[in-house]
C-alpha cells in the first residue's frame, strides 16, 4: 500500500515590521489617536508628521469629506513632514527646535493670505490638524506609508502646488491647480493653469474626494489610476529655452482666452500651435 503524503501546512507570509504597509497602519494609527487641534495649533517642539483635515463649509467641492469626518472616518487633505535636519557631519538632529511646528505655520500662512482675498475661498478656521513627532529616521519612511495608507490625498496628488516654495516671475509662472482651486496666494502665478481650467479642476476634486470616501480594494485601486491617466490636452506652454521667439505657445485657444478672461488677466503674446509642438505637459 502507499505510504501517504505528510499534510502540508498552510503557508503564512511572515510579518515585516518594516513593509511599509505595516508602518503605515502603525503611525496612521497612532496619528488618530492623537486629538485634532485648532489650525494652527499652539507652539510645540520637534519634528514629524502632520495631517491637515478640512471643516468648513465654503467649498462644496469638499462637503463629504467634512460630513465623513464628523462621522469618525477622519480623512486628511493634506498630508506633510518636517524632519530635524541632521547635521551632513554626524552631529545629533536638533528635537528641540520647532521645525514640525513651523512647517504647519507656513501652511496656516498660505491660507490666510487665501482667506484675506476677495475672491479666496478657505480660512484658517475651516481646518484642523494632527501632528505626531518622531525621530529623523522614520518620518520619509512615514510620510510615504501615511502617503499610501490614505490615498489619494486631495493637495498631495489630487490637487498640486499647496506645499510647494514661491516661485520665481509670477507673470511667466502658471498657477498650480491648487492656487485655480483657491486663489488669493501672493506666490501664485499670474497665468492660468498650463492644462487644466477651473471646471476640470473642480471636477477633477470632485472625482477625488470620491475615491477618498472608498474603501480599501481593488475597485480603489484601479479608480486611483484611472484618474492619474485623466490628462486633457495641454492649454499652453513656454517656448523653448534659446528660442528667439518668446511668445508663449497655446494650443487651445478657446480655454486659455476663456481662463484669462475668469482672472482678470489681458492675454499676453502668444502665437498658436498644435499640442505636439508644447515642449512639455505639466502635471495636473
Amino acid at each position: 500500500m502507499p505510504q501517504s503524503q505528510p499534510r502540508q501546512s498552510p503557508r503564512t507570509d511572515p510579518f515585516n515590521p518594516l513593509d511599509p504597509i505595516a508602518i503605515g497602519s502603525i503611525l496612521r494609527d497612532r496619528l488618530e489617536q492623537q486629538e485634532p487641534e485648532d489650525f494652527p495649533p499652539r507652539r510645540f517642539s520637534g519634528a514629524g508628521l502632520y495631517a491637515l483635515y478640512y471643516v468648513g463649509d465654503r467649498v462644496p467641492e469638499y462637503r463629504p469629506l467634512v460630513e465623513s469626518y464628523y462621522n469618525d472616518h477622519k480623512i486628511p487633505v493634506y498630508v506633510g513632514k518636517a524632519a530635524a535636519e541632521t547635521s551632513s557631519y554626524g552631529y545629533e538632529p536638533d528635537y528641540g527646535s520647532d521645525k514640525l511646528y513651523q512647517r504647519i505655520r507656513e501652511h496656516a500662512r498660505s491660507i490666510g493670505e487665501v482667506g484675506a482675498s476677495i475672491n479666496g475661498n478657505l480660512r484658517q478656521e475651516d481646518f484642523k490638524v494632527r501632528y505626531l513627532p518622531l525621530e529623523d529616521a522614520w518620518i520619509v519612511l512615514g510620510e510615504r506609508a501615511l502617503l499610501r495608507t490614505y490615498r489619494p490625498v486631495l493637495w498631495n496628488s489630487v490637487i498640486n502646488g499647496f506645499g510647494s516654495n514661491p516661485s520665481g516671475e509670477a507673470r511667466k509662472n502658471p498657477k498650480s491647480t491648487w492656487d485655480t482651486m483657491h486663489p488669493g496666494r501672493r506666490r501664485a502665478g499670474e497665468l492660468p493653469n498650463r492644462q487644466l481650467t477651473l471646471d476640470e479642476v473642480r471636477a477633477r476634486v470632485r472625482k477625488g474626494v470620491e475615491i477618498s470616501l472608498m474603501n480599501e480594494s481593488e475597485d480603489r485601486d484601479n479608480a486611483i489610476v484611472e484618474l492619474r491617466e485623466q490628462k486633457p490636452p495641454v492649454i499652453w506652454g513656454l517656448p523653448k529655452r534659446g528660442t528667439r521667439d518668446k511668445r508663449l505657445l497655446v494650443s487651445d485657444e478657446e480655454r486659455f482666452l476663456a481662463e484669462l478672461r475668469r482672472i482678470g488677466v489681458n492675454a499676453p503674446d502668444y502665437r498658436h500651435v498644435s499640442t505636439a509642438e508644447i515642449p512639455f505637459h505639466d502635471e495636473p
